[in-house]
């Protein structure tokens, strides 16, 4: 009956120490779980971080690309306002040339009694009143 004794108590104080170790792999595990999840909270906190500065980043970039866009439309503009603004200069100078090449080939055909009587044609009349 002792060595029953003695094996029972062998074998409770394996089992206690087997039960400690097993606690103790327990603690260690969940310590383990712990960092691990901490890790991963800290990982997942940086890459919500670095995809708010993503976003901030093409929003600049959009941004930047909507002034140059903007830019380069005002500058259209004002290249279609002179393009507009010097058509009509060269308008305004082809009839004016127009007017004077009548007045010029007028005064050429001028005959000699013009000349004698101080007599202009038409034409040179009423460009001399226009500028004058």
């Amino acid at each position: 009956m002792i060595t029953d004794s003695n094996d029972t108590e062998t074998r409770i104080r394996d089992l206690e120490q087997e039960l400690k170790n097993r606690e103790s792999e327990i603690k260690s595990l969940q310590e383990r779980l712990k960092n691990n999840e901490e890790m991963l909270q800290d990982a997942i906190s940086e890459k919500n971080k670095v995809k708010i500065q993503l976003q901030e980043y093409d929003l600049k970039l959009t941004d930047e690309k909507l002034k140059q866009l903007q830019n380069l439309q005002e500058k259209y503009n004002k290249k279609v306002h002179r393009v507009q603004v010097t058509k009509k200069q060269l308008d305004d100078a082809r009839i004016e040339i127009q007017d004077l090449k009548e007045v010029i080939d007028d005064l050429a055909n001028r005959g000699l009694m013009d000349h004698i009587l101080g007599r202009y044609p038409e034409s040179f009349k009423g460009y001399s009143e226009d500028k004058l």
